[in-house]
């Protein structure tokens, strides 16, 4: 049980488009944002250039997946399911100022709250992708997402 984020990791020059060629790969997260509650992802990046979060799997959250802004970041091969529980705001993948970047091949299931005994959405704010502000340069391709309240918000 980790009471902020799981993982917060930045890197490489955005100023001067230098990648840091980080990496966020193969790791299990689970059951994070205990204590702060919200904004705190599972995989959190701050300002990174050059970062590829790959096959990582999340869940049993309160809050979103994969979140931050950077430039050239890759995100793929993850599966991100049961978040965003308490979040009225967000997404599984929740990003801001993402230039050139992708997300692509992720599994996105069981996103947001649903009333169990009538399976009614309770927070329509949750999306499988959000994308907060409009300063993106982010292309979306070839991922799954399913039990969702939402798919994407620009």
């Amino acid at each position: 049980s980790i009471g902020k984020s799981g993982i917060e990791i930045s890197g490489g020059d955005e100023i001067n488009l230098i990648r840091a060629n980080n990496l966020v790969y193969n790791n299990l997260i689970t059951d994070w944002s205990n204590v702060r509650g919200v904004m705190e992802s599972a995989i959190k990046f701050d300002g990174s250039c050059g970062l590829l979060i790959s096959n990582n799997e999340m869940h049993s959250s309160v809050d979103w997946g994969i979140g931050g802004s950077g430039t050239y970041v890759t995100i793929e091969y993850n599966y991100l399911h049961d978040l965003a529980t308490f979040e009225g705001d967000g997404g599984a993948i929740h990003v801001t100022d993402c230039f050139g970047s992708v997300i692509r091949y992720n599994l996105v299931d069981n996103i947001g709250y649903w009333e169990k005994d009538t399976k009614q959405v309770d927070n329509v704010g949750v999306n499988a992708v959000n994308i907060d502000f409009d300063f993106c340069d982010l292309a979306i391709y070839g991922n799954i997402f399913k039990s969702l309240t939402t798919i994407y918000l620009l």
